[in-house]
């Protein structure tokens, strides 16, 4: 497999990120009807499809948290965590501090012209408890207070703890194994909405939602394990069932909803979420095939614009949100909401690249260092799993 184009996976990250910017601008305001049939209905609405690039983004960590497994480099547990600690707390930390004194400075509780989703953050006074729970990131609190994209991240880290685990689990069994697993985590994770256990303090923060978003790892893992065998059957295709299948991932993609009314008219209401995540999963792995597959995704995925915000993709994660809010708070009523947009854009832009720069790459580079001097530590290069 081109190392290049594994490389360019991280490309897809920039793209959803931006598919999670715009998804949280479009929830800003209190839709006209037109605007919904144009974003909702339309062919368009992958543009704002922010969940279904969340769970591109736990897709694409259970992949590329298994390759290093596959290529039977091995590390301790200890320094595995850190890695991974380093790689998720570091730049997240810097962002919550920001986001935390921002909503004490800015927020005056809401402002009722727009939607409930944009005055469900940023409404309550600042507290030691909740900046305590935030901080950690790990338990089941109100993610939504200062920052609500870090629901996601509170799912990665509980998973990141246990992918050692769950390496050897692909590493061991077969894949039909493997996908029974997958569904049963899902289905005991469904019966929380069955029998009301478990309630989420913020968006799918529970335990138990973490159950089903393992699974969206644990087929990340699968797709890399199996990558050449499956990258290869495309790579061998037609060009008339490569399109087939761009379009099939599109249209997974883009109207993954259609999977919850689908539940709910057999039956399956209590599990709608869950098969929209599993209809979304689909088209992301169809995607990550393609992605890895052609010679002419990997050019387009090289551009230098694509390429930047790949780079730069956890940390428009992180600060797209505390900058729009900053400025709809400091600049609502002045400015039309549009320019609001515009300007929100290209400052979380700014602002990310320069956290990537200054926070995340040594982050990087001081785990890479830490993993390097583990490796000499251990002087077992063969050993293909994480040691505990």
């Amino acid at each position: 497999m081109n190392k290049n184009r594994i490389g360019q996976l991280d490309a897809m990250r920039g793209l959803a990120a931006i598919a999670v910017v715009f998804s949280h601008y479009y929830q800003v305001e209190v839709k006209p009807a037109l605007s919904v049939l144009l974003f909702k209905f339309s062919p368009l609405a992958f543009i704002k499809n922010g969940h279904g690039a969340v769970i591109l983004f736990f897709l694409l960590s259970g992949f590329v948290l298994m390759l290093p497994f596959l290529k039977n480099n091995a590390i301790s547990y200890k320094t595995f965590l850190l890695k991974r600690i380093l790689r998720i707390y570091v730049p997240f930390w810097f962002a919550m501090v920001f986001s935390i004194l921002l909503c004490s400075w800015l927020s005056t509780g809401g402002i009722s012209s727009l939607g409930s989703w944009f005055n469900s953050s940023w409404n309550e006074p600042v507290t030691v408890k909740s900046v305590v729970e935030n901080l950690l990131l790990i338990g089941n609190y109100n993610s939504n207070l200062y920052n609500n994209v870090i629901w996601s991240l509170v799912q990665e880290m509980r998973i990141s703890i246990i992918f050692p685990l769950l390496a050897l689990i692909i590493m061991k069994w077969n894949w039909k194994t493997v996908l029974g697993l997958c569904l049963a985590l899902s289905a005991i994770s469904g019966t929380k909405n069955i029998f009301g256990y478990d309630h989420s303090y913020g968006f799918h923060t529970g335990f138990m939602d973490t159950l089903h978003y393992t699974t969206i790892f644990l087929i990340g893992g699968l797709l890399a394990k199996h990558r050449e065998f499956i990258v290869g059957l495309f790579v061998k295709s037609s060009k008339a069932w490569k399109w087939s299948l761009l379009g099939l991932a599109y249209i997974l993609f883009t109207y993954s909803e259609l999977a919850m009314a689908v539940g709910n008219r057999v039956g399956l209401r209590h599990y709608q979420e869950i098969l929209d995540d599993y209809t979304t999963t689909v088209s992301c792995a169809i995607l990550i095939i393609i992605a890895l597959g052609s010679a002419r995704v990997t050019r387009l995925l090289s551009i230098r614009i694509i390429a930047f915000f790949g780079d730069i993709s956890y940390s428009i994660y992180l600060y797209h949100l505390l900058v729009l809010f900053s400025f709809i708070y400091l600049f609502h009523g002045k400015l039309p909401l549009s320019i609001i947009y515009v300007l929100a854009f290209f400052w979380t832009i700014l602002i990310a690249a320069a956290s990537y720069n200054y926070i995340e790459v040594p982050a990087i580079k001081w785990g890479k260092r830490i993993g390097t001097r583990s490796k000499k530590e251990t002087h077992q290069p063969s050993e293909p799993v994480v040691k505990f």
